[in-house]
């Protein structure tokens, strides 16, 4: 959550690009409590001016009714606050069983304190309680986040690019 609210200097980011294979609205029939306080920490990076761009696989949230309405009023709530996130569902119909399983987040790409996190869970309790998985994550500063912000341009613009077909607003990055 740290790379997604204010720096220690207290300034929020100016972008923030999140990729993750799932979110998870509930975890065994209760609700779940770890995707709410992600989201929450998005909508306010957002009311403070950040930039978002988020990815979810598009084969596992189409399963999920709730997650899927979660994901909308994220991008809804956020453009209220007038810096809408922009969800791209990376969704390949052919190969329902491939999908893009990156979990990661870019802060501030193309500035001097851009920061990549490169994470091992997806966004739900399930993959953060009864030590289930063990924690793994990498943390990159400097001129190595322009390489790692490159290829997820290109990766989320092929999802875009198809997206564009049915809906020509959908901008590339």
């Amino acid at each position: 959550l740290e790379m997604l609210g204010p720096n220690e200097k207290g300034e929020y980011p100016k972008t923030l690009s999140v990729n993750f294979w799932q979110f998870y609205a509930d975890t065994h029939g209760e609700p779940d409590t770890v995707a709410p306080q992600v989201i929450d920490a998005i909508k306010t990076a957002a009311a403070h001016g950040t930039i978002i761009d988020m990815m979810v696989d598009g084969n596992v949230a189409n399963r999920n009714p709730k997650v899927l309405a979660q994901l909308e009023k994220l991008v809804t709530d956020t453009g209220a606050v007038g810096t809408k996130a922009v969800l791209t569902m990376g969704l390949e119909p052919q190969h329902p069983a491939n999908g893009m399983h990156g979990k990661y987040v870019i802060r501030n790409a193309g500035y001097a304190d851009a920061e990549y996190m490169i994470l091992d869970r997806n966004v739900g309790e399930e993959y953060f309680g009864k030590d289930r998985w063990r924690g793994t994550a990498v943390h990159v500063q400097g001129p190595a986040v322009y390489d790692f912000a490159h290829r997820h341009t290109a990766f989320v613009n092929h999802y875009r690019s198809a997206q564009q077909a049915e809906d020509p607003t959908i901008k590339l990055l």
